[in-house]
């Protein structure tokens, strides 16, 4: 990996995969976004969506069929 990319990585690790370590203790803190939250192989496995574009869909179709006033 380019070293220009290095500090990418660790951004990307802190944030969405292992957490951030925090001196003197074993564990770090929790990831702001655990793999959980973002990862869609389960979703994949059970063949559900992976995205919510069919929710944005439902939204866009309902608001064009109501009128709002601004």
């Amino acid at each position: 990996m380019p070293d220009e990319l290095l500090e990418v990585y660790d951004m990307i690790e802190r944030t969405y995969i292992v957490g951030v370590p925090v001196r003197g203790r074993r564990r770090a803190v929790a990831p702001r976004f655990p793999p959980e939250q973002w990862n869609v192989y389960d979703s994949v496995i059970h063949d559900e969506h992976r995205t919510n574009n069919m929710v944005e869909g439902y939204h866009d179709k309902f608001q064009k069929s109501i009128q709002v006033k601004n």
